[in-house]
């Protein structure tokens, strides 16, 4: 089936890798609209050797498409998502807008694609974010066959959720510091270049920042409701790819080598693990690759059946567009995309 597509949100980072991947799978497309705000109607857009127009996001007739992939978060996708599945559009929402609403599945192909064979009412489907996408892709094999109880996560976060903005404010400081330039703060806090910062997102009344209470609801959306997790989330001077530590304690005895080669065999994984020095990923390592990086496996000798693992993934390709567009795939292969008009 040929398939009209809205992309929500169309000039930012996150809507070109959609774009880029879209080209490169050469997923059949009769059209594609560039949705934004409305001060950027008009705005150019290139996808491959066309230049889409940017159309208004709010004033878009919906049966002009069969699909929309937002990557647009604040108020179109909270508004203008569901009025386009309202109108009969399929929805896929990479944005954190959607993720821990009950009425929209949480979908992470390589976990849970069972969730595709059926359109929910809603008619939208939600992307976790790259953050909780890589944790579940490693942990979710070991769960159906060990069944984890608790799992204690930190990540170690890019400044890619925080816009260009942040990019650039990174890149200001790393290259004042050299001058002897004192660093300027708009974006974060506290100075981000050869530093670490241990919040991510807003703290709450809880003490928990929104970035880990989002991490922890959507493992459980992903895992296992049951599961008994602790998240903290960092934030590290890397432009476009995170990692995450995971220690995690199972129901059923579980050897190291054997778990090793459970996550071997899981799809969209690649096993990195050896001794030697160049046995492990790093973030820096995974930009632009599709696949998600385990390394490390290990005891976790402070609990009985306990593993410990270091995950790495790219943020905006693997953690995030990918996903869409892999999402837009099966919903087309199951026959739940249907023209409208």
């Amino acid at each position: 089936m040929t398939i009209r597509l809205a992309l929500m949100g169309a000039t930012n980072d996150l809507a070109r890798e959609v774009l880029t991947i879209l080209e490169e799978r050469l997923v059949d497309l009769e059209r594609v609209h560039a949705l934004d705000a409305r001060h950027m109607v008009g705005h150019p857009v290139s996808f491959g050797d066309a230049t889409l127009k940017v159309e208004d996001a709010e004033s878009f007739e919906p049966t002009r498409v069969d699909a929309a992939i937002v990557c647009a978060g604040g108020d179109l996708a909270r508004t203008q998502a569901p009025r386009l599945a309202k109108a009969g559009v399929v929805v896929i929402d990479l944005t954190d807008t959607h993720r821990l609403d009950p009425r929209v599945p949480l979908v992470l192909p390589e976990v849970n694609a069972h969730l595709l064979d059926t359109l929910p009412a809603s008619r939208m489907v939600a992307c976790p974010g790259p953050a909780a996408a890589m944790v579940a892709a490693s942990l979710a094999p070991l769960h159906t066959r060990w069944t984890a109880r608790r799992v204690v996560v930190s990540t170690y976060q890019s400044v890619l959720d925080t816009g260009r903005e942040g990019m650039d404010e990174l890149w200001s400081q790393t290259r004042g510091i050299f001058v002897n330039d004192p660093p300027t703060r708009e974006v974060f806090e506290k100075q981000i270049a050869f530093n670490v910062l241990p919040r991510v997102g807003d703290t709450m009344n809880s003490g928990a920042t929104t970035a880990e209470f989002g991490l922890v609801a959507e493992l459980k959306r992903l895992i296992d409701p049951r599961l008994k997790v602790a998240a903290s989330c960092v934030r590290v001077p890397v432009f476009a790819a995170s990692g995450a530590t995971v220690v995690a304690e199972f129901e059923d005895e579980i050897a190291v080598a054997d778990a090793r080669a459970e996550l071997r065999e899981a799809p969209a994984l690649m096993v990195v693990d050896k001794s030697d020095d160049d046995g492990f990923v790093t973030p820096v390592e995974t930009v632009g690759e599709f696949a998600t990086f385990v390394s490390r496996v290990r005891e976790d000798s402070s609990v009985d059946n306990g593993l410990a693992w270091w995950v790495t993934a790219d943020d905006l390709r693997k953690g995030s567009a990918l996903l869409g567009v892999e999402i837009l795939e099966r919903l087309v292969a199951n026959g739940l995309v249907r023209r409208l008009g």
